[in-house]
């Protein structure tokens, strides 16, 4: 990913109800990678699915810091909720951890009816940058309707910040804030894709929001 800042993709523009997308990507030098839409395959199903139900899908891709994607998310978002009904926000992976750093340091803004987060990193070993080592910190200013998917079965189950391990985190972030709803799924071709091959994602999303 070379491109540098925000892009913003909007699939559906007439849909009835809006959903801001974080997709996958990955943790560089450069801050974090969110990559298109058209580069998730997995993502397919999910995105036909969603706008077959009349939802509008404002997906947020590049690369840059935290802070900068919370300011163009705010941004839209901003302009989305003064038109009816609240928007969602979606993420997943490395767009999980953008959608979490939005809900701690934007804690005032009270655009999304929902947030919910797939498989987030919240230790991320692989850096030196200490703000995303320990990405569960801070969780405890989050006001925001929170919800994190976890996969027993994700890889990055195993990783470990030195001895902390991902399931100390997850521990961490119960812990810190009794409004985040946690949930570990352990459910066979459920790994890191929420969405294929399994459809975890949609029936999370698809049968929790009217």
């Amino acid at each position: 990913m070379s491109v540098t800042g925000c892009n913003v993709e909007i699939l559906n523009p007439n849909g009835s109800k809006t959903m801001f997308f974080l997709g996958g990507g990955t943790v560089t030098s450069g801050g974090i990678a969110i990559f298109p839409l058209s580069q998730h395959a997995d993502y397919t199903e999910f995105v036909t699915t969603a706008q077959a139900a009349g939802w509008k899908i404002i997906a947020i891709s590049g690369e840059d810091y935290p802070d900068y994607y919370e300011m163009v998310i705010s941004a839209h978002v901003a302009e989305y909720a003064k038109q009816g009904t609240k928007p969602i926000l979606v993420g997943h992976s490395a767009g999980g951890m953008v959608g979490l750093f939005y809900a701690k340091d934007c804690p005032s803004d009270s655009f999304f009816d929902t947030i919910t987060l797939f498989n987030v990193p919240l230790i991320y070993p692989y850096t030196d940058n200490l703000l995303f080592q320990r990405v569960y910190d801070g969780v405890e200013r989050i006001t925001a309707n929170l919800t994190i998917i976890m996969s027993q079965n994700d890889p990055l189950m195993t990783w470990k910040l030195g001895n902390f391990t991902m399931t100390n985190a997850i521990e961490a972030v119960q812990n810190s804030n009794e409004k985040i709803n946690v949930q570990i799924i352990d459910q066979a071709g459920y790994q890191h894709s929420p969405f294929a091959p399994t459809d975890i994602a949609w029936k999370i999303i698809g049968h929790s929001v009217v």
